[in-house]
């Protein structure tokens, strides 16, 4: 079970990335131009986001959906998320 929340979690983080990357493009944004913007004190700072190896850290996820023209959709996003969980414990109960 671990593994493979530990692979949803990569695959999410993975698309988040790729969306960041084709909207910054879109926008024809550096990664300098980007660092700039969220206050980040190099383009490897950014760069290490965008390709997923450091985490976007929270504060920083408004701003880059405004310079990027992005929704953050919380309340869907969490909602799911929990009607999902729920479902999965309710469907390990049911086969006990």
């Amino acid at each position: 079970m671990i593994a493979l929340g530990f692979l949803i979690s990569v695959r999410i983080n993975y698309r988040i990335c790729q969306l960041v990357k084709k909207s910054r493009l879109n926008k024809g944004l550096t990664q300098q131009q980007m660092a700039d913007m969220l206050g980040l004190d190099s383009k490897s700072s950014y760069s290490k986001r965008e390709n997923g190896d450091t985490n976007f850290k929270s504060n920083e996820v408004p701003a880059l959906a405004e310079i990027l023209g992005l929704e953050i959709d919380f309340k869907n996003f969490f909602s799911k998320s929990l009607r999902k969980k729920k479902l999965s414990v309710k469907q390990k109960e049911a086969t006990k």
